[in-house]
């Protein structure tokens, strides 16, 4: 009788992320972050994970 429409949003993801983490920087370290993000043009949460991922393949 009545269909369900979609409401749109953001799609569902196959790894949902549900894990949140906190990290205190000091000045010198959040610097080195933002300038290698902007380098990269990569956000801060994506150059921490690349470095996540070369840790976990050594």
């Amino acid at each position: 009788m009545s269909e369900v429409k979609n409401k749109g949003g953001r799609p569902k993801s196959d790894e949902p992320k549900k894990r949140i983490v906190g990290l205190r920087l000091t000045e010198e370290q959040y610097s080195r972050l933002e300038a290698y993000s902007q380098k990269r043009q990569l956000t801060k949460t994506q150059v921490i994970l690349e470095g996540l991922e070369n840790l976990y393949s050594k």
